[in-house]
């Protein structure tokens, strides 16, 4: 039986579909599975606090149809972690598939009469799904996804059969359409920068819009419970006899206390225990600051980044190092923070963040930006709270030789001017 105490953390999410679902991760180093900034189950996971990834339920394959989806749930085909789709523990279900039976030409009744049945295997089992009804696609560039006139037509047709499953008996429709499509086309284009620069693939615009209607669907429809990660004061931190599930990390409300370190970069002040610092070409002013969290005043620590990365994936970086003395083997464990973006950031790929063993094979990512990434759409730029999450991190039996946590604001581009004002107003390190 879980803990009581945690049990709500159980609710897993699970992504059924193509490559656009397989997209959630970078899956090269199967050790430790990054959820990406491109993922829109990511967003859904840090803007919801409803639901918690996992890479072992990540049932998207590149390529699939809707009727391959479908056969590999007949076969109970497993995925590239080895977990078959019957062994995927019934929770929240996003279903997000379509698109490569469009290309194919299918008319949209062949396409429904198979997406019923996988939609039928999935209630069935007892999960609650979320269908997105598609998203725009195509461009102007040479690796344009734009469609032909008919499979334009196919689109909308598919994508309008979708909307109309609302009302069904634990189906829930997500459609992202109308925030993504350009509304000055007629040839069902998202807005500029909204996909990769396939005009197809995720990116952090389509993946933060999708992740931002996914939560609200699951807050506001669903009724999906919130549950309460973020440390409530400085006092919340580890005991191995007297409180277990505490902050392995010091301060984890942030506070100036006696001051932390200024590193590269890095200007104002810092929290007691703490490093900041930014990449090349970016600088990041440090402040202790006061702002409205629903309607209540919150102590918060402000990061004002600004300045032109000379590489992609830069970032003004708050770490703190030294957690490894409070673990044991096979300690799961996972690091997160609550953070609160203002409006009018440019070139910022996502809240970011790591627990840090130096060693990449075993690092724990979460909202990884990674190069062939597109800045945000210029329509997907809002202020946002959010609690971003690193993966679960197994430690196993031998201990890393060192473990750090680093809060990470991510930028996309490379010589692009960018920034970003991110309040974080509490951090965490704990064990599962």
């Amino acid at each position: 039986m879980a803990d009581p105490i945690f049990a709500l953390q159980d609710i897993r999410v699970s992504g059924w579909g193509d490559s656009r679902t397989a997209q959630n991760w970078i899956t090269t180093n199967l050790n430790q599975p990054a959820p990406l900034a491109r993922g829109y189950l990511w967003w859904f996971e840090a803007l919801s606090q409803c639901v918690r990834l996992t890479s072992d339920y990540n049932q998207g394959l590149s390529g699939d149809a809707i009727v391959e989806l479908w056969n590999r749930l007949q076969n109970d085909t497993a995925n590239a972690r080895g977990v078959k789709p019957s062994q995927v523990v019934p929770g929240t279900a996003v279903l997000h598939i379509g698109t490569n039976s469009v290309n194919g030409g299918l008319a949209v009744s062949v396409m429904m009469t198979t997406y019923l049945l996988v939609l039928d295997w999935l209630v069935k089992r007892g999960f609650k799904v979320m269908v997105i009804t598609e998203w725009p696609r195509g461009g102007d560039g040479a690796n344009s996804g734009l469609l032909s006139p008919n499979n334009q037509k196919l689109m909308y047709g598919f994508a309008e059969a979708l909307r109309r499953l609302r009302g069904l008996e634990n189906v829930w429709v997500v459609d992202i359409w109308p925030r993504t499509a350009d509304p000055m086309r007629t040839d069902c284009r998202p807005l500029a920068n909204m996909l990769n620069p396939d005009d197809l693939h995720n990116s952090p615009g389509i993946a933060f819009i999708t992740g931002l209607e996914l939560a609200r669907v699951a807050r506001e429809e669903m009724a999906l419970p919130r549950y309460k990660l973020c440390p409530a004061g400085n006092g919340d931190q580890y005991d191995v006899t007297f409180n277990t599930k505490g902050c392995l990390n010091t301060n984890p409300m942030l506070v100036i206390g006696a001051g932390g370190t200024l590193g590269a970069g890095a200007s104002g002040q810092v929290p007691e225990g703490y490093t900041l610092s930014a990449s090349t070409g970016l600088t990041v002013v440090g402040s202790f600051v006061t702002v409205q969290h629903e309607g209540n005043p919150r102590a918060a620590y402000r990061l004002v980044i600004s300045g032109t990365p000379t590489s992609n994936n830069a970032g003004a970086l708050l770490r703190q190092t030294g957690l490894l003395s409070k673990v044991v083997a096979n300690d799961v464990l996972e690091g997160g923070y609550e953070v609160m973006v203002n409006a009018g950031h440019v070139n910022f790929a996502a809240p970011g963040l790591m627990l840090d063993t130096t060693v990449a094979a075993t690092r724990a990512h979460g909202g990884l930006s990674i190069s062939g990434d597109r800045q945000m759409a210029i329509q997907a730029v809002q202020a946002f709270y959010a609690v971003p999450r690193t993966c679960e991190y197994p430690i196993g039996a031998t201990l890393p030789t060192q473990l750090n946590l680093e809060m990470r604001p991510y930028f996309t581009l490379a010589g692009v001017a960018s920034a970003a004002t991110v309040d974080i107003l509490s951090c965490w390190v704990r064990k599962k």
